[in-house]
């Protein structure tokens, strides 16, 4: 069964965002089946490739438009009821050079970082302009009652930077509702000279020993083989996402009385200084 060039077109009930997949080209192959022993004989083969377009309610301004694919065997219908499955599951990939112009998830993430500013450290990215996708990104995904879920890990390359999603995470297409576990892995460039400048501050403000050792425990939480990394939990709205961090980031008053206390006054007249120069 092949089905080319064809159009699907979806609206969300609850904000009127419109997903278009076009230019559609859809096989089924390899069918095995059998309506009177469905548990034995119930599979084909699908392969899949599309694109797919997010727009917003006024149809003009875009949110993604990516190229796709699925491949895999799939399970056509439901053994128990001998209806279409409605458990669709297969391996998706989302294709190199795919753009997507808005993700607030990501935004937010990189916002986490701000309370580490007090220690000099400000990432500089560019995770707030169109995203495109470095490589292709595959992995196994289910779609069941409007709710599309990801079935084994999801690693997918923005703009250099990895971002990644742990098996359960899931979108509810109808109410936009989601939670999604994950982290995202600040590229090389964006760490290397986030991570210099920061040190090059804390240096400055409380001096080269007392800041080696603040640099330690500040930054190890939020460090992954020399890269920055925030593993987060998102929930709610994903036009409009609850992010929290996984990890426990480090405070300027907590360090000073808990790690320091031999260099507390030292340490704070250093750096009440340092700010009223400013």
């Amino acid at each position: 069964l092949r089905i080319t060039d064809a159009v699907i077109n979806t609206k969300l009930r609850k904000d009127k965002t419109r997903i278009r997949l076009e230019n559609i080209d859809l096989t089924l192959s390899d069918l095995d089946i059998d309506p009177d022993d469905l548990a034995g004989h119930n599979r084909a083969a699908l392969a899949m490739s599309a694109a797919l377009i997010i727009t917003d309610r006024d149809r003009e301004t875009t949110y993604a438009d990516m190229r796709v694919g699925a491949a895999g065997d799939i399970v056509p219908f439901d053994p128990a009821t001998g209806f279409l499955n409605p458990d669709l599951q297969a391996q998706v990939t989302v294709r190199e050079g795919s753009e997507i112009f808005s993700l607030p998830l990501v935004e937010k993430v990189a916002s986490i970082l701000d309370k580490l500013k007090e220690f000099g450290l400000e990432v500089k990215t560019d995770l707030d302009g169109t995203l495109i996708v470095g490589a292709d990104a595959t992995a196994r995904l289910g779609l069941r009652d409007g709710a599309l879920r990801t079935l084994e890990p999801v690693a997918i390359n923005l703009n250099g930077h990895d971002l990644s999603m742990k098996p359960g995470a899931w979108l509810h297409t109808a109410s936009n509702e989601h939670e999604i576990k994950g982290a995202l892995l600040f590229s090389e460039k964006s760490s290397t000279s986030a991570f210099s400048e920061a040190r090059a501050h804390m240096a400055k403000v409380f001096g080269e020993e007392a800041s080696a050792k603040f640099a330690d425990i500040v930054f190890k939480p939020v460090s992954k083989e020399g890269r920055i990394f925030v593993p987060f939990t998102s929930s709610g709205d994903f036009g409009r996402p609850k992010v929290r961090p996984d990890v426990e980031l480090a405070d300027l008053g907590d360090l000073l009385k808990d790690q320091f206390k031999d260099e507390t006054i030292d340490l704070l007249d250093q750096l009440i200084r340092e700010r009223g120069e400013r």
